[in-house]
């Protein structure tokens, strides 16, 4: 679990009135039906998980500590976390599976197009 990065949102959570809420680990597995752990940072007062459409359940978060699911059977579709306060939903936090690269014709890795601005020293 990647949880140096991660953790800035725990702290997020703590710090913030604004709403907070950080779906993980990544979503990018390279085996479907693996089961995976899971887990979500924030300072809503209920999140509920949805995978491939389908709820499995909504659990109280406390804002010290987290909430998590066992065993999530990775398919390489989104997975998304709604955040409840006072049931009414206040945030929303979605883990994907990573697109597909693009290729060339050459067969290549084609990189993104990012245009580049003239620069002057002067």
């Amino acid at each position: 679990m990647r949880l140096s990065k991660d953790i800035f949102y725990y702290y997020q959570a703590n710090w913030t009135l604004k709403p907070v809420l950080h779906l993980f680990p990544h979503w990018n597995w390279s085996t479907p039906g693996q089961p995976i752990n899971v887990w979500a940072f924030g300072n809503c007062q209920t999140v509920e998980l949805f995978t491939n459409g389908v709820s499995l359940g909504r659990q109280a978060l406390n804002v010290q500590g987290h909430v998590e699911w066992d065993n999530v059977p990775y398919r390489r579709e989104r997975s998304k976390a709604i955040g409840y306060n006072n049931g009414v939903a206040v945030i929303t936090n979605t883990i994907s599976p990573p697109e597909r690269q693009r290729r060339s014709r050459s067969g290549r890795t084609a990189a993104p197009f990012r245009p580049m601005a003239a620069m002057s020293p002067w």
